[in-house]
């Protein structure tokens, strides 16, 4: 499984990254700092991995690491922050097994008065989802509860997002194992879960 990471003006530049398969490396990915050398180690070219992030829900902002060294686990979605020299950015790539279904179900939970935002992995068993409105309708028909997808959005390679919020010309193409941004409101507050699988 491969992400693009992307350098395309003279600072370095933001990718939104998944882990998707179960590493068989030993010793596995555990903290941010295994991340950051399996980027280094299995991209295509010299590349520096300056930061990484991961969305903290309850506060609504990005973990950094250096700043402090977290957990990283299959199926979460993180912010990387390279450097290449090559404005092209790099290619990385993952290689181990496919995790259990389960893995790629969330929680997404409002907890403050406005509607919140929770970053999910597109399901790798959701292969019939190739748009942003069919992922949304999937998001709303298969919660654990009524809820509404206000946005879906994605982090493109112009370090800018592409949001789909329903109106004529917003949809965008998705690909199962990609990172999207959804923005809900529920029917009722709490945390529900997606997808309720059988």
């Amino acid at each position: 499984f491969e992400y693009q990471l992307y350098e395309s003006f003279e600072d370095t530049d933001f990718t939104f990254i998944g882990l998707v398969l179960e590493s068989t490396l030993q010793p596995p990915l555990e903290y941010a700092s295994d991340l950051e050398q399996h980027i280094e180690q299995y991209s295509n070219g010299s590349v520096d991995v300056l930061t990484i992030s991961e969305w903290n829900e309850g506060s609504q902002q990005f973990t950094l690491y250096p700043n402090g060294n977290f957990q990283v686990t299959v199926g979460n979605v993180y912010q990387v922050e390279i450097s290449t020299g090559d404005y092209l950015g790099t290619i990385w790539a993952q290689v181990g097994k496919l995790p259990p279904r389960e893995v790629f179900t969330y929680t997404l939970t409002e907890l403050f008065e406005e509607t919140d935002f929770t970053w999910i992995l597109q399901p790798l068993d959701f292969t019939s989802i190739h748009d942003a409105t069919t992922l949304a309708s999937d998001i709303e028909s298969n919660s654990s509860e009524r809820l509404t997808v206000l946005t879906v959005s994605e982090w493109a390679s112009n370090q800018q997002f592409t949001l789909y919020d329903g109106s004529v010309g917003t949809n965008f193409s998705t690909r199962f194992g990609y990172p999207y941004m959804i923005e809900i409101m529920y029917a009722y507050d709490g945390t529900y879960i997606y997808p309720v699988r059988q």
